[in-house]
């Protein structure tokens, strides 16, 4: 069958799309004008991908003809795993490598088939077509339970036509399934390159080497809030229990700590075996440094709240409690590509990142949950109690040291 002229340039049209890795959300809502601009009645277009992510299970995507709006989202593991998740149409030709489905909602025991069915009734849909175009990988996804050929693009076209879409359109959307799903598998690639770095370095640096930002030695001096964690008594808590164990204690305070600092803002840069860095980088217009520092401070007390709820719970399943101590200091440190030319790292150095690491190492010797620098006070304008002159190791001027009050 001879290719017709409106296929012809939208496939062309996804192609330059593929090359120049375009938005997905605007290569989803041009092809939907693209279509409707052709004669063929698309009310509403879905795609959706798997993914294997550390943390995202999938990716959808939706544009609306009536609002000419696209939403989407990423989707968790956890949620994959969801008898919501599962009971859809994608998920059904994930599982069983199905590549074409249509379904007439016209029928009431179509409409029974998927939740969503019902949804996309009510709001007029009458007919439902689907393809999937497997990537070709030979990675199952074990979380799932689904196989190797799921790793691809599902496409999903929805009309309010009364008569549904007719033999010649469903065609035509046949043939722009491979040029769209290549189109959609660059976007989908792009965005999760974006959020695997910024899930391992961290949001700026992960944003940063994905610019362009890879060679040895870039870098700029930043100002920021600093803070840093470490958990107690680790060397020992290791020693106790099982490896297994051990690391589930250990995602635990990275949830407590970790997972607060990235909630409030900052900038969580590295897991220093049991140590975390994060930073708060301000300026004076959009993150002023008061600011900065109160959210540092909200950052630990939040910490520490989360750490005593899970204490609670670990209490009751007769588990040792989690303890540690949190630093916060301010000062300027360099923000770039460190190390050798096989094997870089973007992190902050500089003395400041040193003496953050000193003042929490301190809070164990005063047995205070959170202690501050001098600089830190400076724009700190809540309560802070002194702990007057302290020699910090490996410094050789004492400093003086304050901590947060009611902070249990």
């Amino acid at each position: 069958m001879q290719t017709s002229p409106l296929v012809q340039n939208i496939a062309d049209w996804l192609y330059r799309r593929a090359l120049v890795s375009a938005d997905v959300e605007a290569t989803v809502s041009g092809l939907g004008e693209k279509l409707l601009a052709g004669g063929i009645p698309v009310s509403r277009i879905n795609v959706g991908a798997m993914t294997l992510h550390p943390v995202l299970g999938a990716i959808d995507v939706t544009w609306d003809a009536k609002t000419a709006k696209v939403t989407s989202q990423a989707v968790a593991r956890s949620v994959t795993t969801s008898d919501t998740f599962r009971n859809a149409p994608f998920f059904n030709m994930a599982l069983n490598n199905v590549r074409f489905e249509r379904f007439f909602l016209q029928d009431e025991t179509v409409r029974k088939r998927y939740p969503i069915f019902e949804r996309l009734w009510a709001q007029g849909i009458t007919d439902y077509v689907a393809f999937s175009e497997t990537f070709g990988q030979d990675r199952k996804f074990d979380w799932a339970k689904l196989p190797s050929s799921a790793e691809g693009a599902y496409l999903s076209y929805s009309t309010k036509r009364l008569s549904g879409f007719d033999a010649d359109e469903i065609a035509k959307l046949a043939e722009l399934s491979l040029p769209f799903s290549l189109a959609l598998k660059v976007a989908f690639d792009k965005m999760l390159s974006l959020t695997l770095l910024q899930t391992y370095l961290g949001k700026t640096p992960g944003t940063n080497v994905f610019s362009g930002d890879t060679s040895r030695g870039d870098g700029q001096i930043i100002d920021c809030v600093l803070w840093y964690s470490d958990l107690r008594n680790s060397t020992s808590l290791a020693a106790s229990i099982e490896l297994d164990d051990y690391l589930t204690l250990m995602n635990e305070y990275y949830t407590c700590t970790a997972g607060a600092t990235l909630d409030h803002g900052g900038e969580v840069l590295k897991f220093i075996g049991d140590g975390i860095l994060a930073i708060f980088p301000y300026d004076e217009q959009t993150r002023p440094p008061q600011d900065m520092a109160n959210a540092a401070i909200m950052t630990a007390k939040d910490a520490i709240a989360r750490n005593s709820n899970n204490n609670a719970r670990r209490k009751d399943l007769g588990l040792v409690p989690l303890n540690f101590g949190i630093g916060l200091h301010v000062g300027q440190v360099m923000f770039g590509n460190v190390g050798t030319e096989e094997r870089l790292d973007m992190t902050v150095t500089g003395p400041a990142v040193n003496e953050v690491t000193r003042y929490e190492s301190l809070t164990k010797d005063l047995d205070a949950h959170i202690l501050t620098s001098a600089e830190f006070k400076t724009f700190y304008d809540g309560p802070l109690q002194t702990f007057g002159m302290q020699t910090l190791k490996g410094l050789k001027a004492e400093m003086e040291v304050f901590g947060v009050p009611n902070c249990e």
